[in-house]
């Protein structure tokens, strides 16, 4: 409803208005007068109208407010009755716990007297499997059986063996002993001599000269244009021509061999083959050679300025930062990084691509460095046969138990970038200065003196054993285990996984 509005009165007249002027004065006041009766009429039945609404507002609130209160009361009851129901669950609860724990009692003495194995200790993996004596049953790991190879980053615990031609007692994993049984293994003390070729009996080898793609060797020569080429893994062996005999490095990257003479300046030459060379860029006057990360290095200190560079085809280089130790006297991969060794220097320098490097300061002058096993270990040429490990190349460097020099021995080891480690096996040789090395067949846990018969100055790890070339074409093998089948047992040989993965074998249910 529209709030009524009551017009204002004009002036009224006065005694002192002129005749005139009160005549219209008056005329007009008399006329709103009779206007403004309509007005206050509807102004009261306006009021009328909102005194009936307001009365009707206020009983609806108070028949509103008294269902509220009936409601409040019956939600005060419904909270009671909850609490009750609350108060009946819980105790209900109380009631199955009870129960139930008293029937896991009572099915643990029935399991017990039944012959089943507790279930104390156990997780959700756990099954119940036949024992190894077949005449009850056991807990163990789902998914796997005695045998069984798993390939993991983990470590997966005491029921598994390393898959990877490692040494057992067989009572330590009788049910896996009796799986496999006792592998042929080599003496490892019996060294093998062969001739490349008996033609060309003057021939000088070198393994420092030797390069590995994985599926072919090849073997240069010191004194005569020729290479040595294996596509067997070192068992057979073909006399190949070559540019030059000068040879002063070589390396291989994806099935590319680079190898540079000992010119001056020095020319390097690729292959693929060992049999048809072709003669590249001319960098340095005596560069050592190396790969990583699909890069070629090339690395020179003899002249004025030392200089580093790469390439990833031994066609095209690009000059690099040079290492900080310099001279360098060893390049090699460990781990897939490629370190530098200057061999008279408490530091080496290493790279993962080739271009950037790192350096390490050390408790000595290492010679070799290797790693197998998540460890790195290294030597130097100490009398007490300075042995260091890390976890690192960045350090820090500890210091084993020196390793026992027998009398008479010889107590230092090798020059530079010598020693050689079979993954697979698990197996380290640093050679020393004569006919005897310092082996490890456990990933360096523990170490052997061994005579060699032949100075393993510079070995070849290959699929069961190391190889040394020597002058004449001579070569020596070194097996790279043995065991003794009487009370031990070796597991299978099995494909190398990069790390950090490993193979392993059931060994053992429990």
């Amino acid at each position: 409803m529209v709030t009524p509005v009551i017009d204002l009165l004009p002036s009224p007249p006065v005694p002192t208005d002129s005749p005139p002027a009160f005549a219209t004065k008056a005329g007009a006041f008399v006329t709103a007068q009779a206007a403004m009766v309509p007005q206050l009429n509807a102004a009261f039945a306006w009021q009328a109208a909102s005194e009936a609404a307001s009365l009707g507002y206020k009983n609806a609130a108070a028949t509103s407010a008294t269902a509220a209160d009936a409601s409040s009361t019956a939600a005060a009851g419904q909270v009671t009755l909850a609490a009750a129901q609350v108060a009946l669950a819980a105790t209900q609860a109380s009631n199955a716990a009870s129960s139930a724990s008293q029937a896991q009692i009572a099915a643990a003495a029935a399991g017990s007297a039944a012959g089943l194995p507790s279930f104390t200790a156990k997780d959700a993996f756990d099954v119940l499997q036949i024992n190894s004596a077949k005449n009850g049953v056991q807990w163990g790991k789902a998914g796997q059986s005695v045998g069984d190879i798993l390939v993991t980053a983990r470590a997966p615990g005491a029921t598994y063996a390393n898959g990877n031609r490692f040494s057992y007692l067989q009572s330590i994993y009788p049910d896996l002993y009796a799986l496999i049984g006792a592998l042929p293994d080599a003496d490892r003390s019996t060294i093998s001599t062969g001739t490349l070729n008996a033609s060309f009996p003057s021939d000088a080898l070198s393994s420092r000269l030797t390069a590995d793609s994985g599926s072919l060797l090849i073997a240069l020569c010191t004194n005569v244009a020729f290479c040595y080429t294996s596509a067997d893994r070192g068992v057979t062996w073909v006399r190949r021509a070559t540019p030059v005999f000068n040879w002063k490095s070589i390396t291989v990257k994806s099935g590319l061999f680079l190898a540079a003479t000992t010119d001056n300046p020095s020319q390097t030459y690729t292959t693929t083959d060992g049999v048809t060379w072709t003669a590249r860029a001319i960098l340095s006057l005596s560069p050592q050679l190396g790969a990583v990360a699909g890069l070629f290095v090339l690395i020179d200190q003899t002249g004025a300025d030392a200089i580093n560079h790469t390439s990833p085809d031994g066609i095209t280089w690009t000059s690099r930062a040079v290492p900080t130790d310099l001279p360098i006297v060893g390049l090699f991969n460990v781990n897939g990084f490629l370190i530098s060794l200057t061999g008279n220097s408490a530091f080496y320098s290493y790279t993962s691509d080739g271009i950037s490097w790192a350096r390490t300061n050390t408790s000595g002058n290492f010679q070799s460095i290797q790693y197998v096993a998540g460890t790195y270990f290294a030597v130097n040429n100490a009398a007490d046969g300075g042995l260091f490990t890390a976890t690192s190349l960045a350090g820090p460097w500890t210091k084993t138990t020196p390793l026992l020099i027998p009398s008479g021995g010889f107590s230092t080891f090798a020059g530079s970038s010598q020693g050689a480690v079979s993954s697979i096996d698990g197996v380290i040789i640093f050679p020393t200065n004569g006919t005897a090395a310092w082996v490890s067949n456990d990933s360096g846990k523990t170490w052997d003196y061994r005579i060699t018969t032949a100075n393993f100055s510079s070995p070849l790890a290959l699929p069961g054993r190391f190889l040394q070339l020597a002058a004449a074409n001579t070569t020596y093998s070194m097996p790279l285990r043995s065991y003794d089948s009487t009370t031990s047992f070796i597991t299978p040989k099995s494909v190398a996984q990069p790390p950090p993965l490993t193979t392993y074998i059931k060994g053992k249910l429990v």
